[in-house]
C-alpha cells in the first residue's frame, strides 16, 4: 500500500511540475517588446530647440506641480540639466516616445502628446539634445 501511495505522489508531482513548466513557457512567448520608435521625420530637416520648442511642450505638459515640477523626486523637467538627464539614462525616450505612457491619463494636466509634439521631442534627442 506505502508503494502505491509514494508511486501516486511521485507522478503527481511530476505532473504538476510538467503543467508548471509548460505554464512558464507560454507565458515567456506572450512578452511583448516596446513599440518601435519607428517615426518617418526627416531630423536632419528639423531642428528644434531645447530653449523655443522643447521646453515650451515640457512646460505645458511634464513640468507642473505634482509632475515633474521644481525639486521632483522623479525627475525635474523645469530646468535643461533635469530633462537631460532623464535623456542620457534613456528613461525619456522610453517613457515618451517609445512606451508614449507620458504625460500619464492621471495626469491633472494634458493627458498625451501630440504627433507634432513628439516630432520635436524625437529629433532633439536625435539631433543631440542640445542646450540651444
Amino acid at each position: 500500500m506505502e508503494k502505491t501511495g509514494r508511486k501516486k505522489s511521485l507522478s503527481q508531482r511530476g505532473s504538476l511540475l510538467i503543467i508548471l513548466g509548460l505554464l512558464l513557457v507560454a507565458c515567456a512567448k506572450d512578452k511583448t517588446e516596446p513599440p518601435d520608435n519607428t517615426n518617418n521625420v526627416d531630423c536632419s530637416t528639423l531642428n528644434p530647440s531645447f530653449q523655443t520648442d522643447v521646453q515650451t511642450i515640457i512646460g505645458t505638459n511634464c513640468s507642473f506641480y505634482g509632475c515633474h515640477g521644481h525639486s521632483s523626486g522623479v525627475g525635474d523637467f523645469t530646468t535643461y540639466a533635469g530633462v537631460k538627464a532623464k535623456v542620457d539614462n534613456g528613461l525619456f525616450q522610453q517613457r515618451v516616445l517609445d512606451l508614449k505612457d507620458m504625460p500619464p491619463s492621471y495626469s491633472t494636466g494634458p493627458k498625451s502628446l501630440s504627433a507634432g509634439d513628439l516630432e520635436i521631442l524625437n529629433c532633439w534627442i536625435e539631433n543631440g539634445a542640445s542646450n540651444n
